[in-house]
């Protein structure tokens, strides 16, 4: 699972470690006769056998509390210039809904089985006297994997049924959008004075709560859910690449396609050619994406993420992850129980490395807006102008218009491709991908301004 970059700076940090690094390495890997000197074999296993070697480097040297430290603040000094660079992709789990009021997954497929049990043992007398205690057996005994429990759930109803009910159980607590965490998401997506926001977000929720986050500062959205959307420049896409069942019935569409049981997976497994697969690896390709609430366990996301980092030497992406709550059963010292702590921590970041994730530890995803607020005031939230050499000033704020502008032809000064006012052939490679060749003046509502 190592990257030949990382295996060579590995190899060469033990070398200098050891006191042997003041000439060339590869110089001095050999005795006059010829023979490996005694350290130098352990060297050697770094490029022999590199996941071994990354393995065992990450259980007898894992990092420090201060190494962990400077380290977590270099990749949130990392993530923030890659969003100054206007390549930041979102990819959004669960994780973010959960404040909201909405389901997690395990509490989902729970809400469900007993739905099913109900209406499936309505009008049995021997079950209408004792529901609590079947549901509850049912809970204590289900299945260990949600995605198989959904399986069998899902086929006791037709498809229209089946969606009816997971959306009954999505929003039966009634959320609200109106949390820290969607909003913080929502001010990253926000255009500012020389910046787009991000470049799209992938979402793995079937509620529509970030969308009313970002209608409420005025940011125009495009939902793709099944392979017939298609993607708009002026507007920001969001992908919902599990399927889409937002709260009001009427915007819903019932025949839409989950992702959620065993099946469902197994079927986008099969479909190398999937839109939501090819979503997904496009957006891991072109884009650095930084994935919030995500649990990282989808098994389908696990094998894109290998697809489409077999070329990188190092992780590109980011990800916000709760730290590890390990405690000890009462019968174990603190001493014992932090060694642990800090090698399980050192063998995870090395794991998720081999996936091309740099791993950014909160205590939880509350913790995240601050964050956002602390890595920058340019993260978004402050009203600001900006102003394009083809175009009048246009003011960009929670409640203000918006300016996305091309050139589809040279103009004085400004390089094809470049947008206007963007400043650098660096800022505006991506335009001609993101928007389209006009010079589009939005109102919040959506009406163009008079040029």
């Amino acid at each position: 699972y190592a990257s030949e970059a990382d295996v060579l700076n590995m190899a060469w940090s033990k070398w200098r470690k050891a006191g042997r690094g003041a000439g060339s390495a590869f110089g001095t890997l050999t005795t006059s006769t010829g023979e490996p000197k005694g350290y130098h074999q352990e060297f050697r296993k770094f490029l022999e056998r590199p996941a071994e070697a990354m393995v065992d480097e990450a259980i007898n040297n894992p990092a420090g509390r201060k190494e962990a430290s400077d380290t977590r603040s270099s990749r949130i000094a990392a993530l923030k210039k890659e969003y100054d660079r206007e390549e930041l992709a979102l990819f959004v789990g669960a994780g973010i809904s959960k404040d909201a009021g909405i389901l997690q997954w395990k509490d989902l497929s729970n809400a469900l089985l007993s739905k099913m049990i109900v209406r499936r043992m309505k009008g049995n007398k021997t079950f209408s006297r004792h529901p609590e205690a079947v549901i509850r057996l049912a809970h204590q005994n289900q299945e260990n994997s949600p995605i198989a429990q959904i399986r069998y759930i899902r086929g006791a109803f037709s498809p229209d049924e089946y969606n009816q009910l997971v959306h009954e159980a999505l929003y039966e607590n009634s959320p609200g959008p109106d949390t820290e965490l969607l909003n913080a998401i929502a001010r990253i997506c926000a255009p500012r004075r020389n910046h787009p926001g991000v470049q799209g977000i992938i979402t793995y929720n079937f509620d529509d709560l970030l969308e009313h986050c970002l209608e409420k500062m005025n940011i125009q959205t495009n939902v793709i859910s099944c392979e017939d959307d298609i993607s708009t420049p002026d507007r920001l896409s969001i992908f919902h690449v599990h399927g889409y069942l937002p709260y009001q019935m009427e915007r819903c569409d019932l025949n839409t396609e989950l992702i959620f049981s065993e099946e469902d997976y197994h079927r986008v497994y099969r479909d190398a050619y999937c839109w939501s697969n090819l979503a997904q690896l496009n957006c891991l390709r072109e884009h650095t994406c930084l994935f919030i609430g995500c649990s990282l366990t989808d098994p389908n996301l696990r094998r894109l993420l290998d697809v489409a980092g077999r070329t990188n030497e190092k992780p590109r992406h980011f990800a916000f992850l709760p730290r590890n709550s390990a405690a000890g059963d009462g019968t174990v010292n603190e001493e014992a129980l932090e060694i642990y702590k800090d090698i399980d921590s050192s063998l995870r970041e090395k794991y998720y490395a081999a996936m091309g994730l740099n791993i950014i530890r909160v205590n939880d995803f509350k913790e995240i807006p601050a964050l956002f607020a602390g890595a920058a005031c340019v993260w978004g939230g402050k009203r600001r102008w900006v102003k394009a050499p083809c175009c009048p000033p246009v003011s960009f704020g929670p409640a203000a218009a918006f300016c996305q502008a091309e050139l589809s032809a040279p103009m004085p000064g400004v390089r094809p491709g470049q947008r206007p006012g963007y400043g650098g052939a660096a800022r505006g490679r991506r335009c001609r991908r993101r928007f389209g060749p006009f010079c589009a003046h939005k109102k919040a509502d959506g009406a163009p301004f008079s040029l």
